[in-house]
């Protein structure tokens, strides 16, 4: 069987655009590109990071994974990550020695791990670890770290090396728009156009 993915057979992009009677910004399509650059793209493929707080906890009795080694087993609130066995490293036993009783205190030094006074008041913090990452995917990414919660202000686990608290934000449509950008023409232009329900087809017609 010969191989349709041979150089003679790609595509460029004027060949696709000539046999279009109405055009869109097309996407690099992948019959189009060299295929080492498949090759390419997948060894490049970002990583990424997430850290996420149980502010109520869970029952360490039955979470908890008691067995050591490659072969352990999961625990059963944890079997629905078995398929992802092969990329995921639980860590079990890690403890804070101020910890104990002091259960409001738990989201400001769980990626932290800074003292907490055992006489209660305020302590200083000190920078969390996502922090540390988000230094160094800084130069590499437009944004080194997205701070999110589903409650506004200082509820945040993130922490400057100052110390310091950054907010977390708690509205779904500013996180949208700081990833993806501002609606062209403003919010206004964004209803209307929502509002007609259009596809991109639809807008292209248009013009």
């Amino acid at each position: 069987m010969s191989n349709v993915l041979t150089q003679k057979w790609l595509l460029n992009r004027r060949h696709v655009l000539r046999g279009l009677g109405a055009t869109i910004a097309l996407p690099l399509l992948d019959c189009m590109s060299p295929l080492r650059a498949a090759t390419e793209t997948a060894t490049t493929k970002p990583r990424r990071s997430v850290f996420v707080y149980i502010p109520n906890g869970v029952n360490v009795l039955t979470w908890q994974i008691t067995q050591a080694g490659r072969d352990y087993e999961l625990s059963t609130p944890l079997k629905s990550l078995e398929k992802h066995r092969a990329n995921i490293t639980p860590i079990s036993g890690l403890h804070h020695p101020n910890g104990i009783g002091q259960a409001h205190e738990c989201q400001k030094v769980w990626l932290t791990a800074a003292k907490v006074s055992q006489e209660g008041g305020a302590f200083r913090n000190t920078v969390s670890a996502d922090q540390l990452m988000a230094e160094v995917a800084a130069p590499h990414t437009r944004f080194s770290s997205l701070e999110l919660s589903i409650s506004r202000g200082t509820t945040t686990l993130a922490w400057s090396r100052d110390g310091v608290p950054l907010p977390a934000e708690d509205n779904p449509k500013t996180v949208f728009t700081r990833l993806f950008g501002a609606e062209p023409g403003g919010v206004d232009v964004q209803r209307r156009r929502l509002g007609r329900r259009h596809s991109v087809l639809d807008l292209v017609l248009e013009d």
